[in-house]
């Protein structure tokens, strides 16, 4: 029943994506706060402070491999890596035309991590077709808006996986341990998106030292670091169960 519920909510998100009314990037979404540059890059700090999406994705990427993690969680890291390379270039030189690389990676990070959490938490059938649809949905979102300079779907993909792993990790069972480092994860997210809307406010407090899009960054690269010690630490519940119980036995 529950996972009827939450089907019923996913479907239900995309109505008002069509009940408003068309909308574009703003211009001015490329003036950041920060735009000082340093060793002849420009807005610096925004491009160098995607080295953490770089170092956790790529040892999330090589954990994947070594251990033979799903193949959701492998496009996930491997979305997290592309980020820090599409946020850069990005933010090298702010355009309508170069944030398509910072947004395409991140969709596709976003559906990925949206599928591997369907495919725990409800069905483990599910996570192999579901990734196909949902990667092809998060893509067209970019590409939609790319074309059509229309951000109604692209905001859906963002808020929905988002919506959906709140609803997984409060009302449904996983089975597995460690899952309140997806509760982390998703903290972290909310957090970068808060100080991501104050980024001039957040550069103005700390003394223009740093801007709030340069911690939004930096936030943000601790969701992929918090996925990585849920995938390294957790343990499938019975085996978890059985070895407290075991443990229990041996040391009355």
């Amino acid at each position: 029943m529950k996972t009827i519920y939450l089907v019923s909510v996913i479907l239900l998100s995309i109505i008002p994506v069509f009940m408003v009314e068309p909308f574009g990037q703003r211009l001015s979404y490329h003036l950041f706060a920060d735009q000082r540059a340093f060793l002849n890059i420009p807005n610096f700090m925004d491009v160098v402070s995607n080295i953490g999406f770089l170092i956790f994705g790529g040892i999330g990427l090589v954990h994947c491999f070594i251990k033979d993690e799903k193949l959701s969680w492998k496009i996930f890291f491997m979305g997290i890596v592309l980020v820090s390379i599409g946020s850069a270039y990005y933010h090298y030189a702010p355009t309508n035309s170069t944030l398509f690389w910072d947004r395409l990676p991140m969709t596709i990070a976003f559906m990925a991590m949206f599928t591997a959490m369907i495919g725990e938490y409800i069905n483990p059938k599910l996570e192999k077709p579901f990734l196909i649809i949902f990667l092809i949905v998060g893509i067209f979102s970019v590409i939609y808006w790319h074309l059509y300079d229309d951000l109604r779907f692209y905001y859906w993909v963002q808020l929905a996986p988002m919506v959906t792993l709140l609803i997984l990790l409060t009302f449904f069972k996983s089975k597995f341990t460690h899952t309140y480092f997806l509760t982390f994860a998703l903290i972290s997210y909310v957090l970068a998106k808060v100080v991501e809307s104050n980024d001039r406010l957040f550069f103005e407090l700390t003394g223009n030292i740093i801007s709030g899009h340069s911690v939004k960054h930096l936030l943000a690269a601790l969701v992929p670091l918090f996925v990585l010690q849920y995938l390294g630490t957790r343990f499938l519940f019975v085996i978890f169960v059985n070895m407290v119980l075991l443990n229990g036995v041996c040391h009355p």
